[in-house]
C-alpha cells in the first residue's frame, strides 16, 4: 500500500468511491476544485496496484486544519485503513504547523467518531439539522500544537 496525492486524473475513482459510500457525496466538479484551485486542500490516496482503497481531504487553513472526508473502502473497512489515513493527515497538518484539527461528523455514524476519538477528538458542538436529511452532526476538534 501507498500514499499518494490526488491528480485530475484520479478524479472518476474519488467520485465513484465517494457515491458508493455517502449519502450526500462530492460531485466530481467539487474534487477537480478542490485539486486544481483550493490552494489550502489535500488529498491523499491509499492505494494498493492502482487500485484506490480509501482517501482523505483536509484543508490547512493557516495554523487550522479540517478534515472534509474521509472514506474506505467497504470491503476494506475494519482493516485499519482508516487508521492509517487519519495518521497521514496529523502527521501531514502537524509538520505543517496545524494547531488544531476539527471535523464534522455524522451523530449516527459511530465508526468514524469512534474512530476519530481514538485519536484524540472531543465533541465540542452538536449542530442541529445540519445534514439535507436533517441529521444532526457532531463538530469535534483535536489540539495539534503544531510547530
Amino acid at each position: 500500500m501507498e500514499f499518494v496525492r490526488a491528480t485530475i486524473e484520479d478524479i472518476d475513482d474519488l467520485a465513484k468511491l465517494e457515491f458508493e459510500s455517502f449519502a450526500s457525496p462530492w460531485t466530481k466538479e467539487q474534487y477537480l476544485y478542490e485539486i486544481q484551485n483550493n490552494e489550502f486542500a489535500t488529498i491523499w490516496l491509499l492505494k494498493e496496484n492502482d487500485k484506490l482503497l480509501g482517501y482523505i481531504d483536509y484543508w490547512l487553513l493557516f495554523d487550522q486544519g479540517e478534515i472534509n472526508k474521509i472514506c474506505v473502502l467497504k470491503e476494506m473497512q475494519g482493516q485499519g485503513l482508516g487508521s492509517k489515513l487519519m495518521q497521514k493527515a496529523l502527521d501531514d497538518l502537524y509538520k505543517n504547523g496545524a494547531f488544531s484539527l476539527t471535523l464534522e461528523v455524522r451523530v449516527s455514524n459511530e465508526k468514524a467518531i469512534k474512530l476519530y476519538e481514538k485519536y484524540g477528538f472531543e465533541i465540542k458542538v452538536r449542530k442541529k439539522n445540519y445534514y439535507s436529511d436533517g441529521e444532526d452532526c457532531y463538530m469535534m476538534m483535536k489540539l495539534l500544537g503544531g510547530i
